[in-house]
């Protein structure tokens, strides 16, 4: 299988700091001529002869051990009021919509465990020493809790674990959600969706709206947040289409500092097809 993208000659395969591997390609004068053109060792596409003969396909096949691309162990949920994801067997919606309309997602139960340590306060208990819900942020919650799945419930963790939290990513394509997302990394001890959008007793109508009363959507911060997030699972062209959204329809005060930031993300396909770093940011 071959590329006209040609890559380097070299001795030796090594894996650089990115976490892709540049494979070993000797200079060992073997060529062959097809449609008029010379291909050689860099020409070569990685590839498994297993899987090829298994799958009776053109497959390609790379190592990558990108750090940025490992996964957080703990998914919390982001969604609107009455919006959680719900699994369900055709022809069984109004029950699976019924039955899950009764449980508690991790972010629901989050509320309550806030609203649960503020009646313990209110009722005298002594928290001092223990871990209080009120102090964390969502995203921290996994550090100190663990989500019972039989009872719905979050539970204070018996000994530490560097389990680390990660909620899920929202895109500016969806602004409600975005901008919760925004309120849950900003906001601690939150006690419902009403809640959140309360700003100094004032309750908004929208988390759009609760967000630019905490100044969280004045800047491009949240929108370089996306960026760098959606850069540790999405590929490139799905990261330059966010880019592109973003232009398009969000208020970026400062576009070229943003691209230059993420613009080796961004052109990341086509450094690994063979172009130089400076070709595949052109290109991106």
């Amino acid at each position: 299988m071959l590329e006209k993208v040609s890559k380097d000659f070299r001795e030796t395969t090594i894996v650089d700091g990115d976490g892709y591997p540049k494979y070993k390609r000797p200079d060992n004068g073997r060529s062959v001529e097809i449609g008029g053109e010379t291909f050689d060792n860099r020409h070569i596409v990685p590839y498994n002869r297993y899987l090829s003969l298994l799958l009776n396909a053109h497959i390609n096949l790379e190592i990558c051990g990108y750090i940025q691309a490992v996964k957080y162990l703990y998914k919390l949920q982001v969604h609107l009021p009455g919006f959680q994801t719900v699994a369900f067997l055709e022809g069984e919606e109004r029950e699976a919509l019924q039955r899950e309309a009764e449980k508690d997602t991790t972010l629901t139960a989050w509320f309550k465990l806030n609203l649960e340590y503020e009646r313990l306060q209110d009722g005298g208990a002594d928290l001092q020493g223990g871990v209080d819900s009120r102090t964390l942020y969502y995203y921290q919650l996994p550090e100190h809790f663990t989500f019972v799945k039989q009872t719905r419930k979050w539970k204070i963790r018996a000994r530490g674990t560097r389990q680390i939290g990660r909620m899920f990513v929202a895109s500016p394509r969806d602004p409600e959600r975005f901008s919760l997302r925004l309120l849950l990394l900003h906001r601690k001890n939150a006690h419902s969706f009403e809640h959140l959008r309360t700003v100094n007793g004032v309750v908004y109508n929208t988390f759009g709206d609760a967000a630019r009363a905490l100044d969280l959507l004045y800047d491009d911060a949240h929108y370089a947040l996306c960026l760098e997030e959606a850069a540790t699972f999405q590929v490139a062209t799905e990261l330059r289409a966010l880019f592109s959204y973003m232009l398009a329809f969000c208020d970026i005060r400062d576009p070229q500092t943003l691209f230059d930031r993420f613009k080796a993300s961004m052109a990341e396909n086509f450094v690994h097809r063979g172009y130089s770093q400076l070709e595949g940011e052109t290109m991106a």
